[in-house]
Parts: C-alpha cells; structure tokens; sequence
C-alpha cells in the first residue's frame, strides 16, 4: 500500500479522535470515544465475520469430502502448493474473500456435493449471531458490540444468500437447475488446483476450456473459462485465435460486472493496440472506464498501457516504462496463476521496443520466431 493511500484512510480516524478528544473537555453524557469504539466494533466485526465465513465452508468442504487449497482473506491467502501449507500474498481481486477446495477426483461432475460446502459459509454466519445473541443473554457481552455484530451478521447473510452474481446463493441456485452449471464449477475447482501447482495453461486438460452454450456468456463461470482461453491464445501468440474469444465474450460486455467489463475493455485495448488499428484504439482509450481503471497497480493494465504506447502513440519510452512497471509487480503478485502469460507477453513488448517493429504485428506466423 503506497503512502498515500495510507494517509487517506487514516486522516479522517485521526480527524474523529481529534474531535473527540475535545469533547472530554465538554460537559456532554457521552462515553468517553464511544464513536471510535463504534468504528472499531464495525472493522472488527466484519474482519471476524469475513474469517468466520470462509471458515464455514473450508470446514463443510472437508466434511463432504473435499480437500484444502487454499484461503484467502484481502491479499493473504494461506495455500497447498506441492502437499505443502504455505503464506503467500497475491493482488487482491473482486472477492475480499475466498475458500477453495478441491473435490475428489471420483466424483461424477454433474452429481457431486456442493451445497453445504458452497452453505457452509452461511450456516457459520448464522451460528455465529445465535452464539452472539446468547452470550449477551448470559450478560458475557455489552449490548452496542453485540448488536453491531449481529447486524454485519445479517449483512453477510443476505448479501452472500440471496443469489447475484457469483455468491453463494448464486451458485447454489445454479447448480439446483443446471448439471452443465455443476460440471463447469467441479472443472473450475480442478483448473485452479493445476494453475496454484505449476501447471501451465497448455498443460491443462481440454475439460478446463469447456463451456456450455446453455450457460450465458456474462455467468461468471463462463467469463473464467473464456478469459482462460482467451490467456492461452496469447500465451501461444495464437493472436487471431485470442481475438475471436474477445469479441465472443465481448457480445455480453454490458452485462458483464464492472471489474469483468473492464478487464475485457482493456483486453480489446490490447488486442486493437497490436493490431495498430490506432483510430479504434484512441477511441476506446478515451472510455471513462478505461481512464478510471489505468492508474491501478495491476500487471495485466500495465501490458495493455505498454502495448498502446508502442503501438498506436509510438511513444518507445512510455511503453518500456510500463513494461518495467508490469514486471516489477509480477514480483510481488507470487500467486496470480496467469502472471506467467503476462511475464511472457510483457518480454515479447520489451523487445519489441528494443527493436522498434514498424509493422504489424498481430500475425500468427510469428509465433514460431517471436521469442528467438
């Protein structure tokens, strides 16, 4: 976290002691920082919610007969790489958390148990406020915290139970009506297994592309398996191949959340910058969402920033600046498991630039020769 952002979060707490501090001096009946504790008991209840949450469905997942991957909770995440449990920190993506397990292999994909682990979230949530709620009852707990920790209670419950998009409540529906729903989650589950284990994506099994047309193509799960082919294209420089899953996926992009609509705004940046069609990509570079999006620290805007300063605003030193930007964050992003095709596509602008191609580039023949 850069000092700045620091600073904006910690001014306005430094603001309310400030201000309550001067009211100790002020003849009023109030508790002495009772705002700062109700600031803390919010933080400190949604921290124990989120913990209690994922723990929920590790717990029913090894119950039904899954196995652990991996848990993450903002950027940390605690993972078995190679039979080994180890802590590793990773850019922090739309889900402020995440449990993944790994179901076993014997399974059927389309009849599996998924519905207490995908619950077990939940049910802990709820146990949680019962346990809350008696505690208080025996007098263990003050009123105020425990009320504050009820209502994030309530908050979890609902804004994880009820379906939308791709939370628990979702995927549980979703399952109940579609095996095709079921088998893309159970293949999910594998693809990242294999990713967080070293496996490249050309060394994934054909089950880990795989998409049903039954399934739209703004599903979540879908938008998974096609960003994964889409990656897999690049990372063959197969760019004609890439391109097509792009404006495939691209038919749904108002349907899409905002961070997945994003994302694929700046992959078609991308793939028109190296096409050089320069007028369609300036044009796209002026999108809102675009110039709201570019100043984040991520690897994958980096590669695009660089590949349009190469190749539509010819401007050499800006594209290796963001090159050098995109791999000095691979560093610190250990878990992402498509950081390799973006490592690889990052070398291949890096030449580029050393080399100042004038011609297009988009071009499947060079593929062979690209890495020379």
């Amino acid at each position: 976290m850069k000092a700045k952002d620091i600073w904006n979060i910690c001014w306005p707490l430094v603001l309310l002691l400030a201000a309550e501090t001067l009211i100790l001096f002020i003849d009023v009946d109030i508790q002495p920082y009772f705002f700062s504790l109700l600031l803390l008991y919010i933080v400190l209840s949604f921290l124990l919610h989120m913990v209690v949450h994922e723990l929920g469905h590790l717990v029913f997942g090894l119950l039904t007969g899954y196995t652990f991957l991996s848990c993450r909770i903002f950027s940390w995440s605690i993972i078995k790489v190679n039979g080994r449990i180890v802590l590793k920190k990773q850019k922090q993506n739309a889900a402020l958390g995440q449990a993944l397990m790994v179901p076993n292999e014997k399974w059927d994909p389309e009849n599996y148990p998924y519905q207490l682990y995908m619950s077990g979230g939940l049910i802990f949530n709820a146990a949680a406020l019962v346990i809350a709620v008696v505690l208080y009852q025996l007098s263990v707990l003050p009123m105020i915290p425990v009320l504050i920790f009820s209502a994030i209670a309530v908050f979890f419950l609902l804004s994880n139970g009820v379906p939308r998009e791709l939370n628990d409540g979702a995927v549980l529906k979703k399952g109940r009506q579609k095996k095709e729903y079921r088998k893309m989650m159970y293949h999910q589950l594998w693809t990242i297994y294999y990713l967080f284990n070293g496996k490249a994506l050309n060394q994934l099994p054909l089950e880990s592309f795989e998409r049903s047309e039954s399934i739209p193509l703004e599903d979540p799960y879908t938008v998974y398996v096609m960003r994964l082919s889409y990656y897999k294209g690049l990372s063959e420089f197969r760019f004609d191949s890439a391109f097509e899953i792009l404006e495939q996926q691209y038919e749904a992009v108002d349907k899409l959340t905002i961070y997945d609509k994003i994302m694929l705004k700046a992959e078609k940046l991308f793939c028109l910058s190296i096409q050089q069609r320069a007028t369609e990509a300036k044009e796209l570079f002026q999108d809102a969402e675009i110039q709201a999006f570019k100043g984040r620290e991520f690897v994958t805007i980096k590669r695009v920033l660089a590949a349009y300063f190469l190749f539509v605003e010819v401007d050499s030193k800006k594209a290796l600046t963001f090159v050098e930007e995109g791999l000095k964050l691979i560093q610190t992003d250990v878990l992402d498991p498509q950081l390799k095709t973006e490592e690889i596509l990052l070398r291949w602008l890096e030449k580029s630039v050393s080399e100042r191609k004038e011609g297009p580039l988009f071009n499947e023949s060079k593929s062979d020769t690209i890495l020379e």
